[in-house]
């Protein structure tokens, strides 16, 4: 028997990778932990409004890391 969690879970799971995932906790990790909830629903929301990127999915979310920081003054 073949398990499907539908459409919906594999287009998110094509956006959100292994590693995006692994780039947003490094991320999360280095910002104080007070911070790590909002931040975090900012780069979901920020993700998953953008058009596609052709930069390397690590360059993409640095870009998007560092203007957050420079937005909210971290």
């Amino acid at each position: 028997m073949l398990i499907s969690y539908g459409p919906e879970r594999l287009a998110f799971e094509t956006l959100w990778t292994r590693q995006r995932y692994d780039l947003l906790t490094d991320f999360l990790a280095g910002v104080p932990v007070d911070w790590r909830f909002f931040l975090k629903h900012r780069v979901f929301e920020a993700v998953e409004r953008q058009a596609p990127d052709p930069r390397p999915v690590a360059d993409e979310m640095a870009a998007l890391f560092a203007g957050l920081k420079i937005r909210y003054g971290l």
